[in-house]
């Protein structure tokens, strides 16, 4: 039996680049996202993106759509030791510099937490590896999603130290993204399914949340679907 897993990368309102792109995907499969994926992880705004779809209604269907979820962006302003949603989401969307850190006590330690990106801004390695834990003896095939690659040129001339804080923290959350998408590249073969590219128009400033910039992410999103058409109509037949 073949598990499908889904991953969605950090990027703030960049967020609303995978929404997107998850919303045509179940306008495709016919199916919601929750219906399709085995396991799925987020990553700060992925975390948020992989919460709205995991959440059910009263009779245990799918409550968001990714449709839903893209709405959300456009509209911006036991013994087993489970913590709260709110404090999870909270903890990984703490992006230093935009946010202060997540203080919460797990398994009775107090912990300081930050940012999922800071550790895993693509947890798709991550999601592979708890894959492999939870359905040791079957196929895996990992759909990735990225929030748009960022510029890798960098004006520093007149930056001061201060000013040089959210440019190292761009460059330290895309090179993790790279990394990922090499090791798995090689590791899973074609089985591996990476849906990214390089940001054309739109900011990618994790807080830029214009009106601006937010149409400029639609239309980056889209493009982004057009140049993976191959791919997303493959998977969707696969999983409809």
């Amino acid at each position: 039996m073949t598990r499908y897993i889904l991953s969605v990368d950090g990027g703030g309102i960049r967020g609303i680049i995978p929404a997107l792109i998850l919303a045509e995907i179940e306008k495709r499969a016919r199916k919601p996202i929750a219906e399709i994926f085995d396991l799925m992880a987020g990553t700060s705004t992925g975390g948020i993106v992989i919460a709205g779809l995991c959440k059910k209604d009263d009779q245990g269907k799918p409550q968001y759509s990714a449709n839903d979820l893209v709405e959300l962006y456009q509209d911006w302003r036991e013994d087993r030791n489970f913590i709260k949603l709110k404090d999870a989401l909270r903890a990984t969307t703490a992006a230093p510099t935009y946010f202060a850190p997540k203080y919460l006590e797990v398994k009775q330690e107090k912990r300081v937490l930050v940012d999922g990106g800071v550790f895993a801004n693509n947890p798709a390695a991550c999601a592979y590896a708890n894959s492999k834990k939870l359905f040791p003896n079957e196929e895996i095939v990992l759909v990735s999603i990225g929030t748009g690659r960022l510029s890798n040129r960098m004006k520093y001339r007149k930056l001061g130290k201060i000013a040089w804080i959210k440019p190292l923290l761009n460059v330290m959350f895309a090179s993790s993204l790279d990394v990922v998408n090499y090791q798995l590249g090689n590791v899973m073969d074609d089985r591996y399914v990476r849906i990214q590219s390089q940001l054309t128009i739109a900011s990618a400033e994790m807080d830029n949340v214009t009106p601006k910039n937010i149409k400029f992410l639609q239309q980056e999103a889209n493009a982004m679907i057009e140049g993976n058409q191959k791919v997303i109509d493959k998977f969707c037949d696969i999983v409809s």
